[in-house]
């Protein structure tokens, strides 16, 4: 995943900005997406609050009640989402709702999310 958040940005910062042919208007429409790509990936995080999981991902914010999750599993995704990395923990909370996410250490997240919420299923 850090692979295409830095290429977006090189591709969109800066090859645009060493051309002298783009005109600063065009420099600055192809900058956009590159800085969005560097605040995504500069500001994706996990923390656990007050029986919440807070799921940073760059201009969003995610609130998930422990209480409500039912089910965790392991996977590997390559999709689009709140995570930096391919080996993810899908999170089933409240009615069905999913969300992935990539916490460094994942055994001991999980083990903070059980200590709040022993009834949580983990699929391996």
């Amino acid at each position: 995943m850090s692979m295409i958040h830095f290429s977006t940005a090189f591709i969109f910062i800066v090859l645009p900005a060493r051309s002298k042919d783009f005109s600063i208007l065009l420099i600055i429409t192809l900058m956009i997406p590159g800085m969005i790509s560097l605040f995504m990936w500069f500001r994706t995080g996990y923390k656990i609050i007050n029986e919440k999981i807070i799921i940073l991902y760059g201009p969003l914010k995610f609130k998930v009640n422990i209480h409500d999750i039912q089910r965790l599993h392991y996977m590997k995704s390559p999709f689009v989402g709140p995570a930096l990395s391919v080996d993810r923990i899908g999170i089933t909370h409240s009615k069905s709702k999913f969300v992935t996410i990539s916490p460094k250490d994942k055994e001991r997240f999980i083990e903070e999310l059980l200590i709040i919420n022993s009834n949580i299923v983990i699929d391996k």
